[in-house]
């Protein structure tokens, strides 16, 4: 941290970025998991009514500490350098484009509301144009906006 301005280097702020971003996924990819058992249980009851439906606590125990973390690895390599730009980016338009605790200012629903949505919109396209180039899906002779939103989507 800069001892006069008080503010973090901008490496770090990818790293803690990036850290917060692993944390989620750590943290709620077992919730997910349980929550889509769940819905898809709900959805087979309905073909079944007279099947006895499992709780969470069940599910939990069937699938154990692995099957709980299944699919997470593919969910931290999106999650974490996502977050990595995102965070850094949400806190520099709050700051630096819409100067919050300059003067005491106090940021509006309307300006944090935008600085949320405008860092998810760059983080989305960097991470797009990211995940583009070493695929080799992105080429200067062929690149257009249609294709790389197309991208975005998957």
């Amino acid at each position: 941290m800069d001892p006069e301005t008080g503010r973090i280097k901008l490496g770090w702020e990818f790293i803690a970025g990036g850290t917060a971003g692993g944390c989620q996924v750590i943290f709620t990819n077992p919730l997910e998991i349980v929550k889509i058992r769940l819905q898809m249980q709900g959805e087979a009851a309905k073909a079944a009514p007279d099947q006895i439906q499992k709780g969470a606590v069940h599910i939990i125990r069937q699938l154990g500490i692995v099957g709980l973390y299944k699919g997470a690895t593919a969910c931290l390599m999106r999650d974490i350098p996502f977050s990595a730009i995102y965070f850094p980016v949400y806190s520099h338009f709050k700051t630096d484009v819409f100067h919050q605790d300059y003067n005491g200012k106090q940021l509006s629903f309307l300006e944090t509301l935008a600085s949320a949505a405008i860092a998810y919109v760059l983080s989305s396209f960097v991470w797009s144009l990211l995940k583009l180039v070493p695929n080799g899906e992105y080429s200067m002779f062929q690149w257009n906006a249609g294709s790389l939103f197309d991208h975005s989507l998957r």
